[in-house]
């Protein structure tokens, strides 16, 4: 369990599906809303914030979470496997906890946890996702590539500076 600014961060639990779903479903429509569609907004939600979606990456020990003092979820991390590197596909802080170090404190776990398997780190997020490419570069991460995603707006690819 790792310790900053009044939260921790640690490899999540069962006991947390519920919560991380729950700030999924609060913050994932808050980064896409007027980027993309309302309703496939609703229809993401229903694909990668479900129960059945999320337990794979807890059950790996692939889903990081930071939690205040009290045990509220402040954010969450999950990574992947994808063509020889682990790819960041979710990261979600609370918007009352932005602006703490929460994102970056997550990240710095996927990133550990990376180099310990002797791996990159990428990071994949929906063009469009307001918040994502500023806090992209602060972290040392720059755009690698796009892949078009028809209908939607494309992907967009991230690696470390020094990857």
């Amino acid at each position: 369990m790792r310790r900053d600014s009044g939260y921790a961060v640690r490899e999540a639990r069962g006991e947390d599906l519920d919560s991380v779903r729950e700030l999924g479903l609060a913050t994932f429509p808050a980064a896409y809303q007027g980027v993309i569609e309302p309703e496939l907004i609703h229809l993401l939600l229903a694909k990668w914030w479900t129960k059945d979606a999320l337990i794979p990456t807890i059950r790996a020990g692939r889903t990081f979470v930071a939690e205040d003092k009290s045990g509220a979820l402040l954010g969450m991390c999950s990574y992947g496997p994808h063509e020889g590197a682990y790819v960041v596909w979710k990261l979600y802080v609370d918007v009352a906890a932005r602006g703490r170090g929460v994102g970056a404190a997550l990240l710095t776990a996927a990133e550990d946890r990376a180099r310990g398997a002797g791996v990159p780190l990428r990071i994949s997020y929906t063009d469009g996702n307001r918040d994502a490419p500023a806090f992209c570069a602060r972290q040392g991460y720059v755009e690698v590539g796009r892949e078009d995603q028809a209908g939607m707006p494309e992907v967009i690819w991230m690696a470390e500076v020094s990857s």
